[in-house]
This record gives structure tokens, C-alpha cells and sequence, in this order.
């Protein structure tokens, strides 16, 4: 009968200290006022009201205070009786805002920050992470480039024949014109990027189906060719693409700015993070002041000027626009700050928001406009995004969403300029230059699909001179057969500080692209003679990709020549003597993607190893090398060699584009696991041992900036046979400079190897203005602070050194490119040394197609 007693007193208890009530907050009008703040008063309680103003919240007793806000609207309090009150309804009188300050909840505060509290509190309700639908998207790119006003400026005529100067560049545009002169400056159109795709979403998965694209280029300076860098460690990352270095916003994966979203992160526009004012921390970069409002029908916008704190950090200035009923975010109008732009001079965004079929908020119209110079010329880039034809309630297949992110339709390239006229959203027509652009251009792309095209193009680029045998090589082509042939210049094939002395030199390559698969045939070849020792050298590499899509490429390579012992080793000792010997053998392999991801390379070598302690050096050399000039004496083996590398790109998202993959890239780090075995007792071989290595590196970024982190480990598991010149050697320092601190140590001096086993590892963390750009008046310098570290540790041999370092930098562009310079104070310490302390100068690299610095 007492634990009856006890559990009655109980459950009074808690019906007395929790009571549940529900509601609804409407305007006098009747219509619900949805995401108006509830709480109880003097408490921590509270809550919103939902799209239909309708809200529960849990109470504690049976009676209390409800404090009913909404910026608009005078603020009530509500006495609430549990015990009588299952729902109640709140009515809230609408008031004017007063532009300047007013009194909310208490406290006097900006009514632009106030009203910006209630937008980000709400992103919740906005960011819906299991949204799923499906829609039509239109992605446009285009560029002008300025012209001044000379008489010497001719306009195209669009009948005319072309011979315009091929892919390289190298010879004269020939034309023929009309005599319609540019009297007026100003800038016309030269590129045009046009893409449909019909886009999908799934919570955090997304995945866009191209339908049609079309790009057109009449600028041959927007070209640009690179390396596609899966990693530089893999062997079939060497194919090549080319690119337009100033389209920074290059599908529409680029271009899904959302200012709901904590930061915006391109690389392109900005390597510094930049803060959205709708941040959960907006209020440390931001000043807001409300400055209009507008009325409408049945609604409110609130006008909010944008401000940073600092100018130079990187962040938005402008406008924003706020739909008082539930404080969502209409529109934006925004700049960012100069100083904060990576290769850009300027760089605007317009952006609008709207309800998709009711009950989704989400970015359906996007307007970016930028300016930027490249070699001397000032373009204009606008992009735009549209999205319509919204489907709430899309059926995916069960395979549908994986890391393939955009693919295209087998007929999305083809060329047909007609389709745009009804692809083109009829809001935002092309302009009337750009019409003739793309006119002119289709002239000019079908002229370039003829044979007579073909012939002339290869007569222009055959057409060598006196300075291309001098500096630039001399080149032959044949497009029609997809044949290109060259041979190095009179000052490539001069090598005054060869091994020896000097080397006359003689090389080149052939390459065949078969135009039906894209596969490509790759020769490069190249002779040496040394006059002092009387000694030919040369070397042989042939390659062929196939299957593009897969990164797929055989190779294979014969040589007799003068080369490293190691690359890991300082500067001023890797062209000494003693880092040379001869190496006669020969080699091949396969490298392919066997899954997304998943790279694997197979590769065997013959070598026969020599010492040059025979050969007559120059005496130049003794004198710059010093000791380090006497070459290495060793036993001459022969070693066949075997290898085996698996690199693991977890998650690795691309895109799918004809016979082309390129790759997106991964969140997680990357593995690297590599496998080298020297076979003893076939055709000679005297070596014997099993060497094997493990590496993880990422680039990951948070609010305090971006970093850049390596950890290399290994160890070599059998010794029976293992030659010095096959131990694994560390990069040291070089004096007065800073090298990248992932893989070598600035504080060793000369060559450290082992046979044993080792770990070493490198940090660089890049502040990307977040503590340089908050300080007054040194943010004006645009300075960047850097930290960083590294390691390297062989147990074996009680060997451990450590480094850390702390840099400021300064970046600016360079013959087109960006470039930092840095001061490093470098410290470091070991066991066998006393502790250091210097100071470096580096100089960093940015890559503006993959938007990375080189450390």
C-alpha cells in the first residue's frame, strides 16, 4: 500500500512540474504569423511557432507567463492556467520599427542586429537536411574582354574564311576583315559557357545529369593547358586539360553559393574562407543597421546594410533583404572585399531566395559578377544560375546518388546552338553582341571541323623560324592524323654543368592522339655527349593511354645515362658529384583506376649500377662542390627491381564528361601504400630485400583556416641483399631558404638515410587572415600569418629532430601568377645537436586550377 501511495505522490509531482500547452500566434487580421519566439517569461524555455504559427511548449507548474515577440509587432504577455488552457490564441498587434534602435526584450540594441538574430536562429527550419527534390538548372558564363577604342581595331566579318593560329599560340592570327572600324572602347564578348542540366538532391546527396553544353571561345589567351592532378605520386596523373584560368566558377557545382551556409569557399575567388553574414558568429565580422522597409501586400521587407568590422577581412559588404513574416532571406546584394580576392580585382553577388511548391526555402536565382586581368588584358565575368520546374516528390533509383556528381548525357556536346533558343530562360535573353558572338563563333567552330582548316592550321604551326630553332623548338604537326612532332631548341640541348662537363644534348618527342577514343601514344627521347670524357648518354620513354576515363596508361623505358642517387636531399647537394652514378637498364608498368578511387600502379626495372669515379671531371665543379664533388665509389651490381604502389582516395567524388573523368577531389585524408622488392638471381639481379612504405596526407580547412598535413612511414622487412644506394634518404635544409616543410627538414644539413625503420611527417597551417585581419591598422598591410612543423624519427639508430616554425607572408602576382613570400623563424632540436634557431625566406605557389598553394 506505500509504494502505491509513492508512485501517486509521484506522478503528482510531475504533472505539477510539467504541463504541455499548445497554440497558435495570428496577426488581427487572422492570418498565422509563423517563427514568432514563445518563451516563459523569466526562464530558458521557449520555443518558435511553426509555418502555420501554431506551437507546443512544456512548462513547469501549472501556471506561468508566455512572452509572445515578432519584430513588426508589440510584444504580449500571455498568463497561461494549465488546469483550463489546453489552446490558446495569441493575437499580436502589428507597430512601426523605428530605423534606429528600439527596445527588445528588454535590451536596447541595434534593430538591424536584432532582426539579424531572428534570421539566423530560424536557419534551422531553412536548412531542411533530408530535402529532396529535383530540378531543371541553367548555368551561363560569360566573358568580355576590354578593347580600346584604335582605328587599327577591325570587327569580323561572319562569311569570311579563317586561318586563325592554332592552340599554341605561337603564330600571327590571318584574316580576312571588313572595314567596319571600332571607334568606341568597351568591352565584347570572347567567351561563352552555356549548360542545362536537370539537377537532383537527397538530403546531403546531390547529383547533376547534363543535357546540353555548349562553350565558345574566342580568346585564345583563356586557354590553358595542365596537368590533371590526381596526385603527383600516381603515374597516370600526367594527362592533360585545358582550361579557362579565369572562369573560377566552372560548373554549376562551383557556382551553389548559399549565404545560409556558414562560409563561402573558393579557392579561385578567394583562398581566405569567407564569413556569410547569416554565420552562426556573423555578429564578430559584422555590423548591421536596418535602413528601409518596405511594405507589401501582406508582408514586410526589411532592408539591412551589411558592413565588416575590418575592411580588409574577408568578408561581404551590401545589402540584404528580409521578409519580416518568419525573417527569411529575400535577397542579397553583395561585394566582397578587395583585399580579400585571390586572383580577382572585384567580385559581386545577387542572390534570391524563394518557397519551392510551399515548403522549402532555397536559392533559385544566382548572379555573380567579377573582374580579373590576365597578360595584360581586363576581362569581365558574369555567371548565372537559374533553377525552376521544381519536383517535391522524385523516385531514385536505389544506385542513383554516388560519388559521381555531374555526368553527362552521351548527346550533351553535340553541337547544335539552335537548342538554346529554347534551353535559354526567357528572363535573361543574350545581349545583341553576344548574339553575334556566338554567331561568329559557330561560323568559326565549323570552319575548324574542315580538312582546309586542318591543312592551314598545320601549315601555320609547320611554319618554323630562326628563333624557334634558337629558344622555342622546332615543331611539326598534322591535326587531320592527330600526329605532333618535336624537337628540343639549340638552348635546351646546351648543358654546361653536366656530369663531367659540358653535354651536348638532342632531344624531342612524337605523340599520336587517336581523335575517335581520345587515347593518346606519348615518345620522348634524348641523346647526350660529353666532349671531356667522350661518353654518349641518351634515354628512351615510351607511353600510351588508354581508357581516359580510368587513367589508364602502359609504359615503358630504356636508358643508359648519368642520374641521381636521390632527390631527397638539399639543394646544394643534389647536383654534386657524389649524388650521381651511372645506371644502364630498362623498365615498364601499368598504372589505371581500378575502382573510383582506387589507384593501382605495376612497374618493373632492370638497372645496372655504375660508379662515375672513372670520369674526368671539370674543374669548375671541384670548386663549387668541394668535397662534396668526389663521386661515391661502390661495387658495380645489376638489381631488378619490382614495385607495386595502391594510392586510396576515399569518397573521391567527379565528374563524368565524354571520355573525360575529372576528378573532385575527397574529405578525407588520403592513403598511399608503397611496395618495393629487389629480386635476386634473375638476368643477374644481386639484389635482395623487401621495402615497404605507408603515407596519409590531406588538405583540410576549418574556421581557423586551411592546413596541410603529411606522415610518411617504412621500413625495409627483409636485408639480405641491400645496397646502400637503396636505403631511404630525407630531404635536409637548404641555407637562407624555406622549402616545403611536409617532406624534408629545414635544420638537417647534407644526406641522412637508413635501412631501418623511420617516420616523418610535416604540418602547414595557413591562418588565412583570420588573426592578421582582425588586428587594426596592421590588417591594412594584408599580411598572412603561417605555422607549422615537422618530424622525422628512426629508432634504430635513437635518432629523433623536431622542428616548428612561424612565418608572416605576403602574396602578390607574379608573370600572371600568385605568389607568397614568406619570413620563417625556424626552431629545431635532436639528441646529437645543440637546439637551433634561424631564419628562412620560402616562396609559395598558388594553383589556380586546383585552388591549392603548393604547401
Amino acid at each position: 500500500m506505500r509504494i502505491v501511495y509513492i508512485v501517486y505522490l509521484l506522478l503528482i509531482s510531475l504533472s505539477l512540474s510539467a504541463q504541455s500547452i499548445t497554440g497558435k500566434v495570428q496577426a488581427e487580421n487572422g492570418d498565422a504569423l509563423p517563427y514568432a519566439s514563445v518563451y516563459i517569461l523569466n526562464s530558458s524555455i521557449g520555443t518558435y511557432a511553426d509555418e502555420n504559427g501554431e506551437f507546443e511548449i512544456e512548462g513547469e507548474g501549472r501556471q506561468y507567463i508566455l512572452e509572445v515577440s515578432l519584430i513588426g509587432y508589440e510584444t504580449q504577455k500571455i498568463g497561461v492556467d494549465t488546469r483550463r488552457d489546453d489552446f490558446i490564441t495569441i493575437t499580436l498587434i502589428e507597430q512601426e520599427i523605428e530605423l534606429q534602435e528600439a527596445v527588445v526584450q528588454g535590451k536596447k540594441e541595434n534593430v538591424g542586429k536584432s532582426i539579424m538574430k531572428r534570421v539566423i536562429a530560424n536557419k534551422e527550419k531553412v536548412l531542411v537536411k533530408d530535402l529532396s527534390y529535383s530540378a531543371d538548372s541553367y548555368f551561363r558564363t560569360s566573358m568580355e574582354k576590354w578593347m580600346e577604342a584604335t582605328d587599327t581595331t577591325k570587327k569580323k566579318k561572319l562569311d569570311v574564311t579563317f586561318s586563325v593560329a592554332g592552340d599554341d599560340g605561337e603564330a600571327e592570327e590571318e584574316e580576312k576583315i571588313s572595314e567596319n572600324i571600332r571607334l568606341v572602347a568597351g568591352f565584347e564578348p570572347v567567351y561563352l559557357n552555356e549548360n542545362f542540366a536537370r539537377q537532383h538532391y537527397k538530403g546531403s546527396k546531390s547529383k547533376r545529369e547534363i543535357k546540353a553544353e555548349l562553350q565558345q571561345t574566342g580568346d585564345e589567351t583563356l586557354k590553358r593547358r595542365t596537368l590533371m592532378t590526381n596526385d603527383f605520386n600516381f603515374d597516370g596523373s600526367n594527362r592533360g586539360v585545358t582550361y579557362n584560368p579565369l572562369e573560377y566558377f566552372r560548373n554549376p557545382i562551383d557556382a551553389n553559393i548559399d549565404l545560409y551556409e556558414n562560409q563561402l569557399r573558393n579557392p579561385s575567388i578567394s583562398d581566405l574562407p569567407i564569413t556569410s553574414p547569416l554565420s552562426d558568429n556573423a555578429f564578430l565580422t559584422y555590423q548591421f543597421k536596418l535602413i528601409d522597409i518596405q511594405k507589401m501586400e501582406d508582408d514586410s521587407i526589411l532592408v539591412i546594410q551589411v558592413r565588416p568590422f575590418f575592411k580588409e577581412a574577408p568578408a561581404f559588404s551590401g545589402q540584404l533583404k528580409i521578409r519580416q513574416r518568419g525573417y527569411l532571406l529575400q535577397s542579397a546584394d553583395l561585394k566582397i572585399n578587395s583585399s580579400a580576392l585571390t586572383l580577382a580585382n572585384s567580385f559581386e553577388l545577387n542572390i534570391t531566395y524563394d518557397t519551392i511548391g510551399g515548403r522549402y526555402w532555397r536559392p533559385t536565382q544566382r548572379d555573380i559578377q567579377y573582374e580579373s586581368k590576365r597578360g595584360g588584358s581586363r576581362y569581365k565575368v558574369q555567371t548565372i544560375v537559374r533553377e525552376s520546374n521544381f519536383d517535391l516528390n522524385p523516385n531514385f533509383d536505389k544506385n542513383f546518388f554516388n560519388n559521381e556528381v555531374i555526368v553527362y548525357d552521351l548527346s550533351a556536346l553535340e553541337r547544335d546552338t539552335a537548342i538554346w533558343e529554347d534551353l535559354r530562360p526567357p528572363s535573361i535573353p543574350l545581349t545583341q553582341n553576344q548574339r553575334t558572338f556566338v554567331s561568329e563563333q559557330d561560323s568559326i567552330w565549323r570552319y575548324r571541323q574542315s580538312a582546309e582548316y586542318y591543312r592551314i592550321q598545320d601549315s601555320i604551326y609547320n611554319r618554323n623560324t630562326l628563333l624557334d630553332l634558337a629558344f622555342n623548338g622546332i615543331g611539326w604537326k598534322r591535326r587531320a592524323k592527330g600526329w605532333t612532332l618535336y624537337f628540343n631548341s639549340l638552348l635546351e640541348s646546351i648543358r654546361p654543368f653536366g656530369v663531367g662537363g659540358y653535354r651536348q644534348a638532342l632531344g624531342g618527342s612524337v605523340e599520336k592522339k587517336f581523335l575517335a577514343t581520345s587515347n593518346t601514344l606519348d615518345i620522348n627521347y634524348g641523346v647526350n655527349y660529353g666532349f671531356r670524357n667522350e661518353d654518349w648518354k641518351g634515354s628512351l620513354n615510351v607511353g600510351y593511354t588508354y581508357l581516359p576515363r580510368k587513367f589508364a596508361r602502359a609504359f615503358f623505358e630504356v636508358q643508359d645515362d648519368y642520374e641521381f642517387i636521390t632527390i631527397n636531399t638539399s639543394v646544394q647537394s643534389l647536383l654534386s658529384r657524389n649524388n650521381f652514378v651511372r645506371n644502364i637498364g630498362f623498365g615498364g608498368g601499368h598504372a589505371f583506376e581500378a575502382w573510383n578511387g582506387v589507384y593501382l600502379t605495376t612497374a618493373f626495372e632492370y638497372a645496372d649500377k655504375q660508379p662515375i669515379n672513372d670520369l674526368e671531371l671539370a674543374e669548375w665543379s671541384n670548386e663549387l662542390f668541394g668535397a662534396d664533388n668526389t663521386p661515391i665509389n661502390f661495387e658495380r651490381y645489376q638489381a631488378l627491381f619490382l614495385r607495386l604502389e595502391v594510392m586510396l582516395k576515399f569518397d573521391q567524388q567527379y565528374i563524368t564528361r565524354a571520355r573525360e573523368k575529372i576528378v573532385l577531389g575527397t574529405r578525407y585524408p588520403t592513403v598511399n601504400f608503397k611496395y618495393r622488392k629487389g629480386v635476386p638471381g634473375v638476368w643477374e639481379s644481386e639484389v635482395a630485400f623487401d621495402q615497404l612504405e605507408l603515407e596519409i596526407f590531406h588538405r583540410p580547412t576549418s574556421k581557423l583556416g586551411s592546413s596541410n598535413w603529411n606522415v610518411q612511414a617504412g621500413t625495409f622487412l627483409n636485408q639480405k641483399n641491400l645496397r646502400t644506394l637503396e636505403h631511404r634518404f630525407f630531404r635536409g635544409g637548404t641555407p637562407f631558404f624555406f622549402i616545403d616543410p611536409l617532406r624534408s627538414q629545414q635544420l638537417l644539413d647534407g644526406n641522412l638515410s637508413t635501412p631501418n625503420l623511420y617516420v616523418q611527417g610535416g604540418l602547414m597551417h595557413h591562418f588565412d587572415g583570420f588573426i592578421l585581419d582582425k588586428i587594426p591598422l596592421l590588417n591594412q598591410l594584408q599580411l598572412e600569418m603561417l605555422v607549422g612543423g615537422s618530424f622525422l624519427t628512426i629508432p634504430n639508430q635513437s635518432f629523433a629532430h623536431v622542428e616548428a616554425f612561424i612565418g608572416v607572408g605576403k602574396k602578390f602576382r607574379l608573370f600572371k601568377e600568385l605568389v607568397q613570400v614568406a619570413v620563417y623563424a625556424v626552431s629545431g632540436d635532436n639528441q646529437f645537436e645543440d637546439a637551433a634557431y634561424t631564419y628562412r625566406v620560402g616562396f609559395n605557389f598558388f594553383n589556380a586550377f586546383s585552388g591549392e598553394w603548393l604547401y
